[in-house]
């Protein structure tokens, strides 16, 4: 009997050309016999958690799973059926039914396929083609079942996820008159769209085999999409997770409790939206309800993590004293200031053990501390300032997409955190504001995509003459 590998190197075989299909033949090793009913009623149903419908020439018709279950089980000469749900070697459950062995006592009603009287039938859940491998014993399969009594039959010969449009697609497919072959080999290319590899289906039938109604109405199937939007905002909290976890080490825990914990929440409800097939089983607008909710929490907890940081600067803590004491420094290089033209050193701090980022520090020999940060090293401090005798002006650059940050004073609790413009321009900190003369650091904090980066510049202020920034 066939095996797992032979199937799979058959169906990764017809994927490499138009032209191909891909079947093999009935059980008892003869010559595959035409389908039953060879002339069946044009109407395909599926049954299942994909949803509860029937397809004919004038269109798709939504009906309640007991009434098809009755239609399937009583014999109705069907063109297709389409069974999603949870499966085995031995049975297929949908809903409150059970299409299958009668001896397995499965929850729920359970139905014998030899009532089933549809001429191709459709298996969308795991290890229902598994022949050669199977567990079961033979004349217990419920392929093996269906296949005796005349019907074709598509299924899986591995576990498999259960992709929402196949049901589908095979009805719009079996009524355009394509071959069981050619269909099958669609179903396993659908599943390397949505990332499923390697393939999973396989015919247990006659492959040229086909049916053809040309005037009818065509099913309408949503492509699989490309939602960048969904995929980018999924990508965006598992930064943010892993960010978080690197500022929780650092001892900011208590800080971010509350807010990682509605982040976490969002996240579970954002990952599996990141499967094409997940998210096109859920509507549009609730889809964008969900992308809005999502990305509010997200944006929540940026804010959350930056007021965190800067507080630690404003308080007078560099944050080297957060994570060097949980990192080690692995390797430095030299390299010059762009701004002043000494020496730069530039580390890397790696966290003993894992869950938590890499860490970079630049220090300047001259300018002191230029940044640090996760992720992508800046090239030099993007921000600058002056005093003019009764205020500091700091200039900074515009945020790039997707960026949030603060300009906070070291420090300097006592001076409210200034939101960096989006578009970049001047900030202005009144003398009267500040708490000490002499040297004063500016920090500015940028949160983005992949990034964390803390940015400083220093100038000096006293009571009489303005100095230029260095």
């Amino acid at each position: 009997m066939i095996t797992t590998e032979a199937s799979r190197a058959l169906a990764e075989w017809s994927l490499d050309g138009d032209e191909r299909g891909c079947g093999v033949w009935p059980l008892d090793g003869r010559p595959s016999p035409s389908p039953r009913n060879a002339e069946p009623v044009p109407e395909v149903i599926a049954l299942g958690s994909t949803g509860y419908w029937r397809l004919t020439t004038e269109g798709q018709l939504a009906d309640s799973e007991d009434v098809l279950v009755d239609r399937v089980c009583r014999g109705a000469p069907l063109l297709g059926l389409a069974l999603t749900g949870h499966g085995d070697e031995e049975c297929v459950g949908v809903g409150r039914h059970w299409i299958g062995s009668e001896a397995a006592q499965l929850p729920g009603t359970t139905h014998s396929p030899a009532g089933i009287r549809a001429a191709v039938v459709f298996l969308n859940t795991c290890g229902t083609l598994r022949l050669g491998d199977a567990a079961s014993p033979r004349g217990g399969l419920l392929v093996e079942r269906l296949s005796r009594s005349g019907a074709a039959v598509i299924g899986a010969f591995r576990n498999t996820s259960v992709l929402p449009d196949l049901p589908a697609r095979f009805a719009d497919d079996l009524l355009d008159g394509r071959s069981l072959g050619a269909m099958t080999v669609r179903l396993n290319r659908r599943m390397n769209e949505a990332g499923r590899e390697p393939p999973s289906f396989m015919l247990l039938g006659d492959p040229t085999h086909c049916w053809s109604w040309k005037a009818r109405r065509p099913i309408a199937v949503e492509p699989l999409d490309d939602d960048a939007a969904t995929v980018g905002l999924a990508e965006r909290l598992g930064w943010l997770l892993d960010l978080d976890d690197t500022l929780r080490r650092w001892g900011l825990r208590e800080t971010l409790r509350e807010s990682r914990n509605r982040l976490s929440e969002a996240a579970a409800l954002m990952f599996p939206l990141a499967d094409a097939a997940l998210r096109s089983a859920l509507p549009a607008s609730a889809r964008a309800t969900v992308l809005a909710e999502v990305g509010a929490v997200a944006s929540a907890h940026e804010a959350t993590m930056l007021r965190a940081l800067a507080e630690e600067v404003q308080q007078g803590r560099w944050i080297q004293t957060r994570y060097a004491p949980v990192s080690r420094r692995r390797w430095r290089h030299d390299e010059s200031c762009r701004r002043c033209g000494a020496r730069v050193v530039h580390y890397m701090f790696e966290p003993w053990g894992n869950g938590s980022h890499v860490v970079w520090c630049k220090e300047c020999d001259r300018c002191g501390t230029i940044g640090d940060g996760v992720g992508e090293p800046v090239a030099a401090s993007s921000i600058q300032a002056a005093w003019n005798g009764t205020a500091l002006r700091v200039s900074v650059p515009a945020l790039q997409d997707g960026e949030v940050g603060l300009v906070v004073v070291h420090r300097a609790s006592t001076i409210t955190p200034r939101a960096w413009p989006r578009e970049g321009g001047e900030l202005a900190i009144s003398t009267a504001e500040l708490p000490m003369r002499g040297r004063v650091t500016i920090a500015g904090l940028r949160l983005g995509r992949c990034r964390l980066c803390l940015e400083y510049t220093n100038v000096f202020v006293q009571d009489s003459v303005p100095s230029e920034v260095r």
